[in-house]
């Protein structure tokens, strides 16, 4: 038996520019990875089977449908073999949150899969694979500190040694489909939209051009920001994550980020609210 966790993605910027012909857009993005995430228990089987259990199972959908059976099946049609295994998903990341859950528990699987099923396929190979199930897949693979542009497949982790720093996440319980959200982009985000440096490096990319869109679609997020401004005294930043509706605050210190925590907590207990370390 593997149990592994599926770190959430925070995304700390956010730079999208224009719309490729395959019907994607090349995005700069900056993004860390929380120790919180979403739990998968892999069992071998000889048959290949999901169940989903945890506070977000039902939001999760069809089992079928699930990023993590479509990652197996990669792996299995990429190695030529026919492998099963008893998976158990614990959905604790909220759905439609722009934290990278589905492309977490994707990317989790093909490393765990490939070490159980003893395949012996490089990191190189899982990014391939990951590429061609999801855009965020080759990012939450490496799960560390890191800038990724064009899909989101050129990746670059950041050089460490890193500080722990602590996200009070809050999540207004509504999902945000990535597609509508990015159908609400002003036009002219692109016509200005440039990439004068290889990664995401000023105050020019110090933005989430996705965050006054969905606003637009869900005006939760515009109120879980000024709350997150009201009482997340000395954060470092506070943004929406992806595509939303998730929004977070930065703290180098755990004392004030608990502080921020308990008073989002009090005050609106309708929310989703998390507090988590960074992953270093």
């Amino acid at each position: 038996m593997l149990t592994v966790t599926a770190p959430a993605k925070v995304n700390r910027s956010l730079y999208i520019s224009h719309k490729r012909p395959d019907g994607y857009h090349d995005i700069a993005t900056s993004s860390a990875f929380t120790e919180f995430g979403d739990v998968l228990v892999f069992e071998p089987s000889e048959l290949l089977t999901l169940s989903v259990q945890g506070e977000f199972a039902d939001a999760a959908g069809k089992s079928g449908e699930n990023l993590v059976l479509k990652a197996a099946n990669a792996l299995n049609k990429h190695a030529g073999t026919r492998h099963g295994a008893r998976i158990t998903l614990t959905k604790n990341i909220p759905v439609g949150a722009g934290l990278g859950g589905g492309s977490a528990d994707a990317a989790a699987t093909l490393k765990a899969l490939n070490d159980l099923w003893q395949l012996g396929l490089s990191f190189e190979t899982l990014c391939e694979i990951g590429t061609t199930l999801g855009s965020d897949v080759p990012m939450c693979l490496y799960s560390v500190p890191l800038v990724a542009q064009g899909r989101g497949e050129f990746i670059v982790p950041l050089d460490g040694p890193f500080e722990p720093a602590w996200f009070v996440l809050v999540h207004p319980r509504i999902a945000l489909l990535t597609k509508d959200v990015f159908a609400r982009v002003k036009p002219e985000i692109y016509e200005r939209a440039h990439f004068a440096r290889p990664v995401p490096e000023s105050q020019e990319y110090d933005v989430n051009h996705l965050q006054d869109a969905a606003i637009e679609i869900c005006p939760e997020v515009g109120e879980i920001l000024d709350a997150l401004k009201q009482h997340a005294e000395h954060s470092i930043q506070v943004r929406m994550t992806g595509s939303g509706a998730c929004c977070y605050a930065l703290f180098y210190y755990e004392d004030e980020a608990q502080a921020c925590f308990k008073r989002m907590q009090q005050h609106y207990p309708q929310w989703w609210i998390k507090l988590t370390q960074s992953r270093l």
